[in-house]
Parts: C-alpha cells; structure tokens; sequence
C-alpha cells in the first residue's frame, strides 16, 4: 500500500537520527515529501546516513551530544538555514548507559540519563517552538510560562464521519487569569476563547473595561458557565461565535434565541460544519456556503481556523458577507492538512482558492 505524502514540502529534524528507529523515521519522512535534519555523536554514521537518505538535497547531519546546549541550537538553526522551515521535530535520541540492577547504577549515571532521555527532548521541543512562534511571527509578549503546571493536554479521537470525542487537561491553562488585558498597548480587537473559568470572566471584564471590542468564543468551556454567568458575559461582547451545538446549549442556558442575543452583540456567528454557518446581524441573516476542502484530512483546529478569518475581515472591516467567506475557506484550508499549525497558504493562493470556491474575486 502506497504512503500518503503528508509531509511533503514539509522540514523535519530527528536526534539520534542516523540508525535503528531513528533513521527509520527520518527515510520514512523522506519518503513522504520531507527533507531533514539528523543529529548524532559520531561523524562518520552522519554522513553515511545523509548518503542514504539521498544525499544533500534531501537531508543534512549535526553533530553532537543531545543534551549540549550549544548543538540543539546549532541542529535548530542549522536545518532552517539549509531549508527554510522546521515543521517537525522528533526526539528519538536517549541511552541506557547501565545494565543491572539499578540499586547499583550511581548519582552521575542517574544524572546522564535523565539529561539525555527527558530533560534534552524538553529543550530541543522549545526551541523548536520557539522558532516556529518567530518565523510565523507569533508575538510573545503574552506568553506566561508556568513552570509549576503541566502544558495543556488535549486527545481527540475524531471517527470517520469526523465526529470527535476529546479529552481534556487544563494544566497551566487554568492560570490563564495570571495574565491581565493591558489597556494602553495599542489592541483594537481581542478574542475570550476556552480558557480557564477565572481568565475568562477576567478577561471580559478586561476587555469591556478597556473598551477593546471582543469576540466571545466559549466553545468547549460552556460546561462552566450557566445561565446567568453566559448573559453577563455576552453582554460585555461585541461578538458572539459558537457551532450549531453550543449555540443550542447557549439558547438553553440562557433562554434567549438570536433576537435576545443581536441586543447584547453586533452579530451572532453559528457554524454548522459542512453545511457551512449563518451569520445573525441587526440587518438579518446571512448564510455562508462551506467552502470544499481539497482533502478531508483532520478537522482539528478547524474551528479555530475559522475564526482566524473573521478576525481578519474585522480587523480590515470587510463586510459580513466576505468575512464569513474567508473563515470558511480558512477552516477549510485547516480541514486538508494534518495537525492544527501545519497548514500554510500566501494571499495569492488563497485569493485564487477564493476564486475557485465562491466564483467572485477576494476583495483587495
């Protein structure tokens, strides 16, 4: 059977990359579309494993001991000078340096193996991320590290139909109200998105105090909310946006139907999957055609995805009726691509995907 090229056009780097698992997955995402990186310790494995791996164009060695410092940043550096991008990182590298009985393994062999097999793959992972958050021009001025918490943890198992069953770890996630909306720094739009219970209801009051126009997008946390907690919430929004599911638990919560809303807001946004989304504005509905994905690949961070782009038509005041377009091509640019970061597009390609799935021009 035939393997489908995921990665193709993609950069990834493995450690310990030139035998056994490791080399493996770097032919593998070769094989798949990818060009890599490969680190390890002895020279002369490195190059015979560049060989054949296919050679320079295809993949490019670092060496090094995983847990150096100065190598993963070179490895980090190095593969995205020599290709252009990272877009996976894969932390195969890890020794057994003692066989026995582990009463008799000593404190620097404890030491060597718990920098190499867990702190290291924890380093490489932030640079790597790190990285990506600068060449996709992330800012981090609001980025909280909480070094006391676990990151936020979330397993979706999606079926063939692309339902979803998630299960959730907040983590750090439940710090959220740590951060506080700055109210001079120059933000003309925010989003309230799940969050921790007490960063959301901060954040709103934040946000309406500033007098920074918000979207409100509770979406998997409105299990915290009841009614009258949704109805002050809404209230302090400029915007509403939830899926045809929480816009019903919405409407049970708090008894109000789009009417009640549109007094609160300046639109109600309900998306509806592959049946597209309506738009709830003072001056009546507006339907939004789902936009066909080329592939169905994941739904993940579709939704998200979609409010990327109406974040966009609000910024740059486009009307409802293209705002809601782009979100939907958005969202269905996401829907094609495995992984919820991974999908990438240039304004020329996606006026021309515009083009193709609405039959007018993107507006300039």
């Amino acid at each position: 059977m035939s393997l489908p090229q995921d990665f193709a056009g993609k950069v990834g780097l493995v450690t310990g990359g030139t035998r056994g698992i490791g080399l493996g997955i770097a032919a593998e995402l070769v094989a798949r579309g990818a060009k890599v990186g490969i680190t390890a310790r002895k020279p002369d494995e490195l190059e015979t494993a560049v060989k054949e791996l296919g050679g320079d164009e295809f993949a490019v060695g670092f060496r090094g001991s995983a847990d150096d410092a100065e190598h993963q940043a070179e490895a980090v550096r190095g593969v995205i000078e020599r290709f252009g991008s990272l877009d996976c990182l894969v932390n195969n590298a890890g020794i057994n340096p003692h066989f026995g009985a582990t009463l008799d393994a000593d404190a620097g062999i404890w030491r060597k193996t718990l920098d190499v097999n867990v702190i290291a793959p924890a380093m490489w992972t932030q640079l790597a991320y790190q990285q990506w958050m600068r060449e996709t021009q992330v800012p981090q001025d609001y980025v909280r590290v909480v070094d006391t918490e676990h990151t936020a943890q979330a397993f979706i198992t999606t079926d063939q139909d692309d339902n979803q069953i998630t299960a959730f770890h907040p983590g750090a996630m439940q710090m959220s109200h740590l951060n506080s909306i700055p109210a001079n720094a120059g933000i003309t739009l925010g989003i309230v998105s799940p969050d921790g219970r007490d960063g959301m209801v901060q954040h709103c009051a934040g946000f309406a105090a500033a007098g920074i126009p918000f979207i409100f997008d509770p979406g998997q946390g409105l299990p915290m909310f009841n009614g009258d907690d949704l109805r002050g919430l809404i209230g302090q929004a400029s915007w509403l946006t939830v899926n045809d599911y929480e816009w019903q638990l919405v409407q049970q919560r708090t008894g109000w139907g789009a009417a009640e809303v549109l007094r609160h807001v300046k639109a109600l946004v309900v998306t509806r999957g592959a049946d597209g989304s309506t738009l709830y504005t003072p001056q009546g509905e507006i339907v939004i055609p789902a936009a066909k994905p080329q592939a169905v690949v994941d739904p993940t961070g579709c939704g998200d995805a979609y409010r990327a782009g109406l974040i966009h038509g609000l910024l740059h005041g486009l009307d409802w009726p293209v705002t809601g377009r782009i979100a939907s091509l958005l969202g269905a640019l996401k829907v094609a691509t495995r992984g919820t970061q991974n999908h990438r597009f240039t304004r020329a390609g996606l006026a021309a995907s515009y083009r193709s799935a609405f039959g007018t021009d993107l507006p300039t």
